[in-house]
C-alpha cells in the first residue's frame, strides 16, 4: 500500500504550501499533517557530473513528512534545512561561530576590491584592506586586521588562539603587501609590518612582532613573543624558540635551531616554577647583522654580536662578540669577520651606487 505522500506525488497531486508560521501551529495542534517538498536551489552552472547528481539525488526523494511539530520556530528551522545548499560547509559569518557566511554580494560590499576563494571561514570584526586575495579555505578569526594587497594563500590561518590561554590577546595584525603561505599559522596577538614574506606551513607563535621586509621560509617556527627586525631573513625549516630577539638585517640559514630551556626539564622545581609563570627559559638574541649558519644550534641565553658571524653546523654555547666569527662544538672564535661584510660597508656601498 502505498503512503499518502507517495500516492500525491505519483497522482501529481499538487503538494500544499506552508501558509503561515501561526496557522502550521494551529493545524499541527488539532493532529493534522502536512507535506513539504524539498526543493534544493540547482546550481546556475553544474561544473561536475558528482555536483548534479548530488542535487537530482536530493530532488528526487519522496516529499518528507513533518508531524506533530507545533512550534513554529522549529518548522522554521526544518524548512531552513531542507532549502540550504548541498555540501555547504560550516563558517563563521559576522555574527561568529553558526551564522551564515556572507554571500558573495554581502562580502562585495563588506570587503570591497578583495578577491575570495572558496569556503573561506570569516570571523567577527575582521577588517580586509583592498587589493588583497583570500585563498581557498582560509580562516581569519575574530577581530583580525588584514592591511592592503595582501595575499593569503589556500588554507592559512589568522588569528588563532593558542591553547591553553588564560587571558585575551589584541587580535592578529597583518600589514600591506604582505604574502602569506599556503597552511600559514599566524596566532593572536602577532603584528606583521608591511611587505613582509612568510612562506607555506610556517608557524607565527603569539605576541610575535615582525619587522618591514623579512622573509620567513618555508616550515619555520617561530614560537610565542618573539621579536624580528626589518629585512631579516629567516631559512627553510629554522626554529625560532621563544622570548628571542632577533635585530635588523639578522640572517638565520635552513635548520637552525634556537634552544630556551636551560635545565631541559630535569631541574627538580621546574614544574613548580612553570606552574608560578615563571619557568627557567631565556631565548637567544641576535644583534643588528649578525649571521647564523645552517644547522648550527644556539643554546639558551646566548647574546651573538653585531656582525657576528656563526659557521654551519656550529654548537654556540656562550655569547659571540660584535665581528667575531666563531665555528666548531662548541664553537670558538676563528678570527674576525672582514671588514667588507660588515653593515657599515653594506651601508656605504648601498648609499654609493657600489656594490658590496
Amino acid at each position: 500500500m502505498k503512503s499518502p505522500v507517495s500516492s500525491m506525488l505519483s497522482s501529481g497531486a499538487p503538494v500544499a504550501s506552508l501558509g503561515s508560521l501561526a496557522s502550521l501551529a494551529k493545524e499541527y495542534e488539532a493532529g493534522e499533517k502536512r507535506t513539504i517538498q524539498p526543493s534544493l536551489p540547482r546550481p546556475k552552472s553544474v561544473e561536475s557530473v558528482a555536483a548534479a547528481a548530488a542535487v537530482d539525488a536530493v530532488e528526487s526523494m519522496a516529499a518528507v513528512e513533518i508531524a506533530e511539530i507545533k512550534d513554529p520556530r522549529e518548522i522554521q528551522e526544518a524548512r531552513e534545512i531542507q532549502e540550504s545548499p548541498v555540501g555547504a560547509p560550516p563558517s563563521l559569518g559576522p555574527e561568529g561561530l553558526g551564522a551564515a557566511a556572507p554571500s558573495g554580494e554581502t562580502r562585495a560590499r563588506m570587503y570591497p576590491g578583495v578577491v575570495f576563494g572558496n569556503y573561506v571561514t570569516i570571523g567577527r570584526n575582521v577588517s580586509i584592506g583592498p587589493g588583497s586575495t583570500v585563498g581557498n579555505g582560509v580562516v581569519l578569526h575574530d577581530d583580525s586586521r588584514i592591511g592592503c594587497d595582501v595575499r593569503m594563500d589556500d588554507g592559512s590561518v589568522i588569528g588563532k588562539d593558542p591553547l591553553g590561554s588564560r587571558s585575551p590577546l589584541p587580535p592578529a595584525i597583518i600589514g600591506s603587501g604582505c604574502f602569506v603561505g599556503t597552511h600559514a599559522v599566524v596566532y593572536r596577538g602577532v603584528r606583521i609590518a608591511d611587505r613582509v614574506r612568510i612562506a607555506d606551513l610556517t608557524t607565527i607563535g603569539e605576541q610575535t612582532r615582525v619587522g618591514e621586509l623579512t622573509v620567513i621560509g618555508r616550515g619555520v617556527s617561530v614560537e610565542s613573543q618573539v621579536t624580528i627586525g626589518t629585512r631579516c631573513t629567516i631559512g627553510t625549516g629554522a626554529y625560532i624558540t621563544a622570548q628571542s630577539t632577533l635585530g635588523n638585517l639578522c640572517f638565520v640559514a635552513s635548520r637552525v635551531s634556537f634552544t630556551s630551556d636551560r635545565y631541559g626539564a630535569r631541574r627538580h622545581d621546574v614544574v613548580r616554577r612553570q606552574e608560578a609563570g615563571c619557568a627557567p627559559v631565556a631565548g637567544v638574541t641576535m644583534w643588528d647583522g649578525a649571521r647564523v649558519g645552517a644547522n648550527a644550534t644556539v643554546l639558551p641565553g646566548v647574546v651573538i654580536g653585531a656582525d657576528a658571524l656563526v659557521g654551519a653546523g656550529s654548537v654556540v654555547i656562550r655569547d659571540v662578540a660584535p665581528r667575531m666569527m666563531v665555528m666548531g662544538a662548541p664553537a670558538r672564535v676563528v678570527r674576525m669577520v672582514t671588514p667588507e661584510q660588515l653593515l657599515a660597508h653594506l651601508s656605504t656601498a648601498l648609499e654609493t651606487g657600489g656594490g658590496a
